[in-house]
């Protein structure tokens, strides 16, 4: 099931093709849990301005795998 939120289209007239593909992307990441909450905000950030790297796609993996064993100690 997709919980991603539509994008109005009147609103997206004025967004630039980057800042319409960081809301895609992040929408899709946010929906399926994928990324930490304060990682989405630097991925929209990275993805708007171009300026994201290879470091920092494995920023964000890393700091996912982090929360998600931290999450499965406190389960335990």
């Amino acid at each position: 099931m997709n919980q991603q939120k539509k994008i109005d289209p009147e609103a997206a007239k004025s967004l630039t093709p980057n800042e319409l593909l960081a809301l895609e992307v992040v929408g899709a990441f946010r929906a399926a849990h994928y990324l930490r909450p304060e990682d989405l905000t630097r991925l929209e950030r990275g993805l708007q301005g171009g300026s994201l790297k290879a470091e920092d796609w494995t920023s964000f993996a890393e700091n996912a795998l982090q929360s998600e064993q931290a999450l499965e100690k406190e389960v335990r």
